[in-house]
């Protein structure tokens, strides 16, 4: 009996299963090795769930029957389209961004139109009356799967960082302490001296002048140490961690283990009483963020289908963006459900703090009807970055009309493509706060210090 099924692990006449998913497993056994849920029994339990599927595959061949190929064939298609579309995708939208300057075509039809031209061609009559094909694709993928071993195979040594060191900073005046506190972030926000810089075409020293003239206290260039998003929040609302030099070497999945799960600054405000909101795209602390546009795995098969096209689609589902919506972005989902909350936010408590995330000016360059999309370019930005003042200062003035609140805007970091910015220049405005606190702020990591120093 074990030798018969050991006997179809491999026929030429059958499509492999178990070599097409092999280039997949070994090319992200790396990162999958070195995740906090990696266990060897889950990966050996994917391991033999294959194996069953390949040995279900070569009985079901024996049934002589048309529309028994008809069901292998979808079926092998799936797999092939589950595991290697999202790379697919990715080099389509490469070539879209060469050639016309953004993704024309959306990821989800390329992916339907290559699954249709793949599956035509396997119920072709040239494909049924040639079934040495079948021996091709899978001779095709066992080199494939030899390839992946030379070059990818090595799982090396897992990088465990432990607990690195924060700077707080302590404040040394402080006025209306327990207001509630607003804290707005811009992501990708350049600092208008350092566009200035680059382009003479627009006044960008506006939007702060603006702001001056209203009371506020305006930072036109503040020092980021981190130019990535989840780098500079984890940062920011743990007392600055960015001076730690081990703190830039930790991914994405350990920030939202550690630093995000655990945030010092809410464990200080949680002990004195304050409220927190989280009108933001990370999970902190317990509370959920509006939109996940960061997929950080939480468990073991979220990890090993990571580079997989079932991330994509569980991403639109995650977050209720459909590509078939005239605007699919979820950065457009986040930013409009973050307008809407400001806009209709009635604290009726003193001592609340709101984090807002805005993913503006930060790509893709389009919002719903208001600004059509623009290619990623530094010229692209400079349209997008305007637009961002225009868009946001009627929900500022809002915001400052009652007097209720201390709000800071400030991006994480600056424009970080094509490299004619610096992006870790951006900038910061505070309303209600001191004077002379605010010009003891050095970075965009100290934010969090400030904030915290404002409650008892």
């Amino acid at each position: 009996m074990m030798r018969s099924l050991l006997s179809r692990l491999y026929q030429n006449h059958v499509f492999s299963i178990i070599f097409l998913v092999s280039p997949y497993l070994i090319q992200n056994f790396h990162r999958v090795y070195n995740s906090a849920f990696f266990s060897w029994i889950y990966f050996f339990l994917t391991l033999i769930t294959i194996v069953l599927l390949q040995v279900f595959f070569s009985f079901l061949s024996d049934i002589k029957k048309k529309y028994i190929s008809f069901i292998i064939a979808l079926s092998y298609l799936a797999i092939f389209i589950l595991f290697y579309g999202g790379d697919i995708v990715n080099l389509g939208n490469q070539l879209q961004e060469k050639v016309f300057g953004f993704q024309r075509v959306r990821g989800r039809v390329q992916l339907l139109f290559l699954a249709l031209f793949i599956f035509y061609f396997f119920q072709s009559n040239y494909f049924r009356h040639h079934k040495g094909l079948v021996r091709f694709i899978n001779i095709y993928f066992i080199f494939f799967t030899f390839f992946s071993l030379v070059f990818y195979s090595y799982a090396g040594e897992k990088i465990v960082i432990g607990q690195v060191e924060n700077s707080y900073k302590k404040f040394s005046s402080h006025k209306d302490k327990n207001k509630s506190i607003i804290l707005i972030i811009l992501d990708e926000y350049s600092s208008p001296v350092e566009l200035a810089k680059y382009s003479s075409k627009s006044e960008f020293a506006d939007f702060g002048n603006r702001l001056k003239r209203q009371g506020w206290f305006v930072k036109e260039e503040l020092y980021s140490s981190e130019t990535s998003t989840i780098h500079s929040i984890a940062s920011l609302f743990n007392f600055n961690l960015s001076l730690d030099t081990n703190f830039s070497k930790k991914d994405i999945e350990s920030l939202s283990l550690s630093e995000l799960k655990r945030p010092l600054l809410l464990s200080n405000m949680t002990s004195v009483g304050v409220k927190f909101h989280n009108f933001g795209i990370f999970d902190l602390e317990d509370s959920k963020p509006l939109t996940r546009v960061y997929f950080y795995p939480k468990t073991f098969f979220e990890v090993l289908m990571a580079s997989s096209v079932l991330s994509h689609f569980y991403f639109y589902r995650m977050n209720n963006v459909s590509e078939l919506e005239p605007n699919f972005f979820a950065t457009t989902k986040q930013n409009n459900s973050v307008f809407n909350l400001l806009r209709n936010l009635n604290i009726r408590t003193k001592k609340d703090f709101v984090y807002a995330h805005f993913l503006m000016p930060h790509g893709p360059f389009s919002y719903n009807d208001e600004f059509e999309f623009r290619p990623t370019t530094t010229d692209g930005y400079l349209s997008f970055w305007n637009f961002t003042n225009l868009k946001i200062s009627p929900t500022l003035d809002f915001l400052i009309s009652s007097n209720k609140y201390k709000i800071i805007v400030a991006g994480d970091h600056g424009f970080r493509s094509e490299g004619l910015i610096d992006p870790h220049l951006t900038f910061a405005a505070f309303y209600g706060f001191d004077d002379k606190s605010l010009s003891e702020i050095s970075s965009v990591q100290d934010l969090g210090s400030l904030i915290s120093a404002q409650f008892d």
